[in-house]
């Protein structure tokens, strides 16, 4: 699988043009992935040829939030490409997400849902000690 980053719901295209700029210098393969294709597995939608599409188009409501899924990834890949987002003084994708054999064959739906309900805790637990 050739490293990818998968895209949802990026509406501002001077956000998308600097992440695509950013791929294209490390050398990573971007998808920009429709709302019609929510509901095929994100391994699917990242390339993984193991994985068959379904034959089922979305037309339900758009993503609340902006998402990433980062896939075939090193370590030191994910560093770079967060911290090229901060040099360029994107606003940084609250749900993001690698791409693991555990969500391998979710759709970007369930992905979404999951990742919403770890942010949600995690900004509780900020809250709590910030207070």
């Amino acid at each position: 699988m050739k490293t990818t980053v998968l895209l949802f719901h990026i509406q501002d295209r001077t956000r998308l043009h600097a992440l695509k700029k950013i791929a294209m210098l490390m050398k990573i393969r971007v998808k920009v992935v429709d709302k019609k294709d929510y509901l095929q597995p994100v391994g699917y939608l990242a390339g993984i040829k193991e994985l068959e599409a379904q034959y089922m188009v979305y037309e339900g409501e758009e993503l609340e939030e902006e998402m990433m899924v980062m896939a075939g990834f090193t370590n030191n890949q994910i560093d770079e490409w967060i911290s090229s987002m901060r040099k360029a003084k994107l606003a940084k994708i609250n749900y993001k997400a690698i791409l693991t054999p555990m969500n391998i064959t979710w759709t970007s739906l369930q992905l979404y849902k999951e990742l919403k309900q770890e942010h949600e805790q995690m900004m509780q637990m900020h809250l709590q000690q910030t207070q």
